[in-house]
């Protein structure tokens, strides 16, 4: 495969990459957002709320394009790979299912983290309460 059609194997994909973690991070930001509800409406911190609200969409902005940066430097590793090696051996499909296996891990993580941490909120609440 020359490399403009290495480039174009993954500029199709982007698409179904792009939905795949867009759906991710908007499930991730609904669940820490119900979270932070729950905190507050238990008379805590809204742990993982932004003040004011519309931090949260620039930061979901700034990670939606370094997701396709590094998106695009899959494509351009393989080509410096094939460059190297020569021959197609399937390294185009390995580096695409990881980076895409590791977007979603790196998507799914800070809702993880912030979700133990408003778990464990809502537990001192209920304690400290006598609940």
């Amino acid at each position: 495969m020359s490399a403009v059609g290495i480039i174009a194997w993954w500029e199709i994909r982007r698409i179904p990459y792009n939905l795949i973690v867009g759906v991710t991070g908007i499930l991730v930001v609904i669940m820490i957002t119900l979270g932070a509800w729950a905190c507050e409406a238990r008379g805590g911190v809204p742990i993982g709320y932004c003040d004011p609200p519309f931090l949260m969409f620039f930061g979901i902005f700034i990670y939606a394009f370094m997701a396709n940066v590094c998106y695009t430097v899959g494509w351009i590793t393989e080509l410096f790979i094939r460059a190297c090696k020569g021959a197609d051996n399937g390294i185009g499909r390995v580096l695409f299912f990881t980076g895409l296996l590791f977007s979603i891990a790196l998507t799914v993580a800070p809702g993880i983290l912030l979700g133990i941490m408003q778990i464990l909120e809502i537990i001192s609440l209920s304690r400290s309460h006598g609940c």
